[in-house]
């Protein structure tokens, strides 16, 4: 329902509210040594001949022992503010509001961040016996920073859960495909331009890689109005007229 003011001195009303988010009832991972154990066994059950590639890769010494799911998320938070102030006179009543919600999400990374900025305002005033008009005007932005998380290929749950522990979130700085603006692993372990054990490991994206570097930038301004006059036509009121015009405007960019 839309809140009204009442006539009397200004009341002014804050809220404040600030809170922490964090993921729980996560699936547990499995650690480098689980993984290879497992993948080893598959491996065995086949009943391939030769020898089994995952007890080699097991002797190595640079795994990593990567939990994808505590890499990718982190305590988000959330901050809320509302003001409003109403009154008025046996003549003119109003209430305004102006409110700011900002959400910093569990993703690691600032771009999944949502920002929201609203003013409304509804005012009453009679110009007669029998004549009154009012108004309500709402002004809301919204600014949100989208990363994927569905289970489709860039959603980046997706990738947490395939993602091999034995992979590093960063590359080694003697990666020849290392960069600062890209310092992320992507395909498994680069030995050459067309070798990257692509073979022997899921190939699957990072995704911590995927939320730092989304740039899912959606922006949305809109503007709600209406104005109408109430007209009692004849003095006991049983007669009354009512007219009410409205707007809204969306821009979404």
């Amino acid at each position: 329902t839309t809140k009204k003011g009442v006539s009397g001195k200004t009341k002014f009303d804050v809220n404040l509210y600030t809170g922490i988010n964090q993921a729980v009832n996560l699936p547990k991972m499995m650690n480098s040594t689980d993984y290879l154990n497992t993948v080893e066994q598959a491996w065995n059950n086949t009943h391939a001949t030769g020898v089994n590639p995952y007890t080699l890769e097991k002797n190595r010494s640079d795994l990593a022992n990567t939990n994808w799911m505590d890499e990718l998320f982190e305590n988000g938070r959330t901050n809320s503010f509302q003001l409003s102030a109403s009154g008025g006179t046996d003549k003119v009543t109003y209430l305004m509001s102006t409110g700011y919600f900002s959400q910093d999400g569990i993703v690691i990374g600032k771009n999944d961040s949502y920002k929201r900025f609203e003013f409304r305002s509804n005012v009453s005033a009679k110009l007669s016996e029998r004549i009154q008009v009012k108004s309500n005007i709402l002004l809301n932005h919204q600014n949100k920073m989208v990363v994927s998380s569905r289970g489709d290929s860039p959603g980046i749950i997706r990738h947490a859960l395939l993602r091999p522990p034995v992979l590093s979130v960063l590359k080694s700085l003697d990666d020849p495909t290392y960069s600062v603006n890209n310092p992320y692993t992507d395909l498994p372990f680069y030995e050459s331009p067309s070798n990257f054990q692509s073979n022997l490991y899921e190939w699957s994206q990072n995704p911590v890689a995927l939320a730092s570097l989304s740039n899912n930038n959606q922006k949305q301004f809109k503007l709600f109005g209406n104005a109408g006059v109430d007209v009692d036509i004849l003095a006991d009121r049983s007669l009354k007229f009512r007219s009410n015009v409205g707007m809204e405007l969306n821009f979404n960019h």
